[in-house]
């Protein structure tokens, strides 16, 4: 079961549908259905790049190792969502996959 953790400023009232959607990205990109994929909110109130105040969304799912091209389609789909749902450019919104250690 892949695992989304969305760290990024809160979004109030839209954040349920918000995770739904990126739930949704990730199991059509990888051939699931959406109750197979668990996503999660962390609340980041402060950020800065360097000196300048920064709010960039970071995307991080964790999981078992798949597919280069899926694991690839999947972190994609998740961050396109997040960056649509955050108002900001995809190349703003942070995105990695991280195998899980076997047994895990």
């Amino acid at each position: 079961m892949p695992v989304v953790t969305i760290t990024a400023p809160p979004l109030g009232a839209a954040e349920p549908q918000t995770v739904r959607t990126v739930a949704a990205a990730v199991a059509e990109a990888l051939g699931l259905t959406p109750d197979d994929v668990f996503v999660t909110t962390v609340d980041a109130r402060t950020g800065t790049l360097g000196i300048r105040p920064a709010a960039w969304p970071v995307v991080v799912l964790h999981g078992g190792p798949r597919d280069p091209a899926a694991m690839r389609a999947a972190r994609l789909a998740a961050r396109a969502a997040v960056a649509t749902a955050w108002d900001r450019d995809e190349d703003t919104v942070w995105s990695q996959w991280l195998v899980a250690e076997p047994g895990l």
